[in-house]
């Protein structure tokens, strides 16, 4: 299967050579958007939980992630592809207890979990994940919630 979209130079006349040359012109490159358009739609937000780095892990930041996934999914009646990283193995562990927590004490929860955790569009498996960093390469989601798990110890 051949790369269909690039999406990571900054100038398209950077990428024009490889695209004729071993795409055939067929590598979609997606326009720049203007920073005032970037600014509006603030494709990245921070939040500052704090919370406490204990064994690997920020509990706090942890059950944010899972509260945010949770009105995510409840308010949406088709809501955005989702995948949830993490910067270590423990956080995702946590991360993933939390949910099946949450799921077991929520009916609603669980049937918006269940879902996404096996969702699929035309075909194409969009289910959600949780992963360290070291084995996200090459999953794209609408969005995607990091867990830096970053905190005072």
């Amino acid at each position: 299967m051949q790369l269909q979209v690039h999406y990571r130079s900054r100038s398209r006349e950077l990428i024009a050579y490889s695209n004729e040359a071993f795409y055939s012109g067929s590598l979609s490159i997606p326009v720049r958007h203007p920073e005032a358009e970037v600014d509006k739609l603030k494709p990245i937000e921070v939040f500052h939980i704090g919370g406490l780095y204990t064994e690997r892990t920020n509990q706090e930041e942890a059950r944010r992630v899972v509260a945010n996934l949770e009105i995510m999914w409840l308010t949406n009646s088709e809501p955005p592809t989702t995948g949830v990283v993490t910067f270590n193995s423990n956080q995702a562990d946590l991360i993933e207890e939390l949910l099946e927590e949450r799921a077991e004490e929520s009916a609603a929860f669980a049937r918006v979990y269940r879902r996404e955790a096996n969702r699929e569009i035309g075909g194409e498996d969009v289910s959600f994940f949780v992963k360290n960093v070291e084995n996200v390469q090459g999953y794209e989601r609408d969005h995607i919630l990091f867990s830096t798990t970053f905190g005072r110890n």
